[in-house]
């Protein structure tokens, strides 16, 4: 059912310029706040209530739902009736129209029951109760509500339930969709420290959770931030950032206070800046965007552009020591603005990187610089060094990208390199910068620092020859774009450690956490339907074209600890996570699977339509646990080394004393060789590269496969000349 707002609303979007609320929506278990009328609307309206499918306006004189494309009147009611809240939500919204704070509407009182056109309406799971103020006085035989059997009191739903769901259970703590009717995309997840997630991303949905009327009538994208109960079930506020162009939310950070800053892009000129804002007006195209939101989200601290004549756009944010936020990203713009001291005053062309530090109230640029050269290059994360530096990761296109002498990777390797740099924030100055790639293309989307201040990166490698290290999980590339996990020193010079994790299909790690054990945890993309799983994992088997994996590597990158999918039959990405200190992760993306898993006491247990974010809150512990405990399970695999000439170890662990199996098979799956060992006795096998009958086989790649019990594991070889 597709969501819209009256027509008698649908006004120019340059009057919605922001809109905050706290909403408990129908679409799950927990009430809708009726949201009171305090100017926000037209007079005519007195109350207006909302799900993801349906809106609700309380009119002087009926009853209005808007759902489906329609304007329905649900119920005429008596004019001049008093019209008056009775008994509190706990929400509250604030609302941020045009750029006259008199005009913004703070703290707007929500109710949970209202008297209305002389009936008392209530809030009540998935619909509104409603009955006459008058007791023993029947509703009218026409409203289309569900009655009692004495006809006095009734009840509209909003809609049947019909998405699955499941029960908290197997690692999957909660699930929740996020979203309405049109495309949305969360980008950027934070932990409170209440212990309830604070969440961003871009909306382009009329209906998506927020006060009626809230949406965009042009269907463009806005920012979206958002705080979720710590049990998922309810929607703490929601808040709807906005121009009358594209806008996105791209990622976020929690200050000291809680207050949360927010970084992405918008393409209008009608963005809510405040006074005294470092840039108060759009600089061209697309700018990058910076804002501070109060942490109940009713209050915009401070927000301004960033940006020059073309296209810009801000993808992370870190906040430091002093309060300022740190940000990265890339930008077109010849005319960027770059400070004294910087390492890189001079766009090169194409795209640059940049990194930015903004003051801690937004009101001037205390550094920024340039990154980059004649090609194209892409800032997507950072992290803040315990000496206050700043290591960002992204993609180079450019042969001249700069490095520093004794980096690991100085010169260019292939079409397209990762980069990892390290600058100081307080002028922007190189401190040091090293690429990392194969003779294809390479791209870095994540970075992470262990307890050495060591560097762990993910994204993905088209490279046979991207630099993998003895020992590592994965040594040889499986197909297409291989996922990449890597640590590199604390200043740059070597790699401590690489692998590649994947299947024979697409997959790139978009997210990468660490917890207190030094577990790496990686997330991405996959379209390969071998990609490896473990025993015990809450999904072993691929659902669609595009799924989401969680998979979660020892300290040095030497073993698989777990791995599942997680996703429905169409396509599930995902963009950021958090790794909390009791092992739980918390995880935002986006998904377009109606069948995606969420639980039954999510804020929102139905998708809406087109593509839908997804918040959800796992427990690894429980994988590892299943992995590790349960006999025969657990099997993992590795072969050393690899590619091998003349021979290769294929060593295997976790098969708990079960016979094993060990055979090596062509990529047609015909088998080339097999072992029967006692595991109580060796943990491997020694292949020379020959078949059964002693004859040497092919050179190439080779697919090898252990037994033990009722378990297989497999991995991949390369035989070379």
């Amino acid at each position: 059912m597709i969501c819209q707002t009256a027509p008698s609303f649908q006004r120019g979007r340059q009057a919605l310029i922001c809109l905050s609320l706290v909403l408990a929506c129908a679409a799950a278990a927990a009430p809708a706040p009726i949201v009171e009328n305090r100017g926000q609307w037209p007079a005519e309206v007195k109350f207006a209530v909302s799900s993801p499918n349906a809106n609700l306006w309380f009119y002087d004189n009926n009853i209005r739902m808007t759902a489906g494309g329609q304007n329905l009147v649900l119920a005429e009611i008596a004019p001049n009736n008093p019209s008056r809240g009775l008994s509190r939500h706990l929400a509250h919204c604030s609302y941020f129209r045009g750029n006259d704070p008199n005009q913004w509407q703070r703290i707007v009182p929500t109710w949970q029951e209202i008297q209305h056109g002389g009936y008392i309406w209530r809030s009540e799971g998935r619909g509104l109760t409603v009955e006459s103020v008058v007791p023993g006085t029947p509703l009218p035989e026409h409203w289309p509500c569900e009655k009692a059997d004495d006809g006095q009191t009734g009840y509209f739903p909003w809609h049947e339930h019909t998405t699955p769901s499941r029960t908290p259970a197997d690692g999957l703590v909660w699930s929740t969709f996020l979203g309405g009717a049109g495309s949305d995309k969360g980008l950027g997840v934070a932990m409170a420290a209440d212990g309830c997630p604070v969440v961003v991303g871009r909306s382009r949905s009329l209906d998506f959770p927020s006060t009626p009327g809230g949406g965009s009538p042009n269907g463009l994208n806005d920012i979206f931030v958002a705080k979720l109960s710590a049990d998922g079930s309810t929607m703490l506020w929601s808040t709807l950032l906005g121009s009358s162009g594209e806008d996105a939310g791209m990622g976020l950070a929690l200050d000291d206070q809680g207050d949360i800053v927010v970084v992405g892009l918008v393409s209008s000129g009608d963005w809510p800046v405040t006074d005294g804002a470092y840039q108060g007006v759009i600089g061209g195209r697309r700018d990058a965007v910076v804002c501070k939101l109060s942490s109940d989200g009713a209050d915009l601290r401070w927000s301004t552009y960033l940006g020059g004549v073309l296209n810009d756009v801000a993808n992370r944010v870190s906040i430091d020591a002093e309060g300022c936020p740190v940000l990265v990203g890339e930008t077109e713009s010849l005319d960027w603005p770059t400070t004294d001291g910087a390492h890189d005053r001079f766009h090169g062309g194409g795209w640059d990187a940049f990194m930015a530090r903004l003051s801690a109230d937004g009101t001037s640029l205390q550094a920024s610089t340039l990154l980059g050269d004649v090609g194209d290059e892409t800032g997507r994360d950072l992290v803040l060094r315990s000496d206050g530096s700043v290591s960002m990761v992204g993609t180079t296109a450019s042969s001249l990208y700069p490095t520093t002498a004794g980096a690991f990777q100085t010169e260019p390797q292939g079409t397209d390199d990762g980069y990892l740099t390290n600058l100081d924030p307080d002028d922007a100055s190189l401190v040091w910068s090293t690429r990392l790639g194969g003779a294809d293309r390479d791209v870095l989307m994540r970075v992470a620092l262990d307890d050495a201040q060591r560097h762990v990166i993910t994204g993905g490698s088209f490279s046979n020859d991207f630099p993998v290290t003895d020992g590592a999980y994965d040594t040889v590339h499986n197909g297409n774009d291989d996922c990449v996990v890597a640590c590199l020193s604390a200043d740059g010079s070597a790699l401590t450690w690489s692998t590649f994790l994947g299947g024979l299909d697409g997959d790139r790690g978009l997210a990468v956490a660490l917890d207190e054990q030094a577990n790496i945890t990686v997330l991405g993309y996959t379209l390969s339907q071998d990609m490896p799983t473990t025993t015990g994992a809450f999904d072993i088997s691929a659902n669609g074209s595009f799924d989401v994996f969680v998979h979660q590597l020892n300290p040095d990158g030497s073993a698989l600890r777990l791995g599942t999918f997680l996703g429905g039959d169409q396509r599930d990405e995902t963009y950021a996570a958090e790794a909390l200190p009791d092992g739980r992760l918390l995880v935002i993306g986006m998904t377009h699977s109606a069948g995606f898993p969420v639980t039954s006491n999510a804020f929102q247990t139905e998708y809406a339509d087109l593509a839908d974010a997804f918040v959800a809150l796992l427990d690894l512990r429980f994988w590892a646990t299943a992995m590790d405990d349960t006999p025969g399970a657990g099997l993992a695999c590795r072969a050393y080394p690899n590619p091998f000439n003349p021979q290769t170890a294929i060593v295997f662990s976790g098969a708990h004393d079960l016979p094993v199996t060990v055979s090596v098979h062509d990529l047609r799956g015909r088998l080339v060789r097999s072992w029967d060992v006692d595991s109580a006795t060796t943990d491997r096998v020694t292949w020379d590269g020959r078949d059964a009958v002693g004859r040497w086989v092919a050179t190439g790649s080779y697919v090898y496969r252990i037994q033990a019990g009722d378990e297989l594991t497999t991995g991949k070889l390369c035989l070379v000349k």
